[in-house]
């Protein structure tokens, strides 16, 4: 769980006892711990110990290497009548195996992906998707969802068990690859055309306020190509776009949107390397038109 996440439920979950916390990183946590103070906050020194300490455990990490590598501890601590939400965006066979493997250790597992930037989840603005098959764990964990980390929940529990969750999650990643696409191949256009790029971003902030809007700015902005920590991380841009093209060979689908997406995204990666932007298509659609990528 993020800090910005940590803060909402420290802050706006009736809680009956201080939040555990614990990143990889000690210098977070203790951040996290200095923050929201040692009333609200108790400071684990490791995975394991925060898990022997808390009845509900959430957790977010990049990947699906990670996912099973925090799983093996989270396991070897014990979740015998613990819940254990993984906020991380995975492979939907991912969430299927750790949810067989809490249900083993007598726990109880929920897929619980989210839509959002850093900057949404410190205002407690996005959207959770919750996916199990232990439905009273998810009435357990939706109210420290929705109106504390998350404005709103899409619950998709049921068929399909935990799996769904990611499912939901990989296929709505796609619109974001494909909202990037358009704006920068828009951006370029309206630049080689003759429109000024102050003119295209009224008309985004006019007609598709919200996430288009957003990106538009970073792009705008030049925030795309200096930014020193990205909003949305080309890397795992990739990743989501690598299991949507599985899903969708597996699902015999062909998805030419994505397709077109990921060459940006390749081009960003080569051009600013594993920290760049996803905003940084913007900067690969003009390489390819004959512009500079710094706008």
């Amino acid at each position: 769980m993020g800090s910005g996440m940590c803060k909402n439920v420290a802050e706006k979950a009736n809680l009956s006892h201080p939040l555990v916390i614990y990143d990889i990183l000690e210098e977070t946590t203790r951040e996290i711990h200095e923050r929201l103070g040692s009333q609200r906050t108790i400071v684990a020194r490791s995975i394991g110990e925060a898990t022997s300490k808390a009845d509900i455990i959430f957790f977010s990490v990049p990947n699906d290497e990670a996912v099973r590598a925090v799983m093996d501890q989270i396991l070897k601590a014990g979740v015998e009548g613990k819940v254990v939400v993984n906020c991380s965006t995975v492979h939907p066979d991912t969430s299927t195996q750790e949810a067989e493997a809490v249900a083993a250790a007598g726990g109880s597992f929920v897929a619980c992906p989210v839509f959002g930037s850093a900057k949404m989840a410190d205002a407690g603005q996005i959207i959770a998707v919750l996916a199990s098959d232990d439905i009273e764990a998810v009435d357990k964990i939706t109210p420290l969802c929705k109106g504390v980390i998350a404005r709103d929940v899409i619950d998709v529990s049921g068929r399909g068990g935990a799996a769904q969750g990611p499912l939901l999650k990989i296929i709505g990643n796609m619109f974001a690859l494909n909202i990037v696409t358009a704006l920068a191949e828009g951006y370029v256009l309206a630049e080689r055309a003759g429109l000024g790029p102050e003119q295209f971003h009224q008309f985004v902030q006019t007609l598709f306020p919200g996430p288009c809007a957003s990106y538009s700015q970073l792009m705008l902005s030049g925030s795309y190509h200096r930014s020193e920590k990205p909003q949305g991380p080309a890397l795992l841009a990739r990743k989501d776009a690598g299991y949507a093209q599985r899903l969708a060979h597996e699902a015999g689908v062909r998805l030419r949107t994505v397709e077109v997406a990921q060459h940006y995204v390749e081009a960003v990666l080569q051009h600013q390397g594993d920290g760049a932007e996803l905003a940084g298509v913007y900067g690969a659609a003009r390489l390819e038109a004959g512009l500079p990528y710094e706008n």
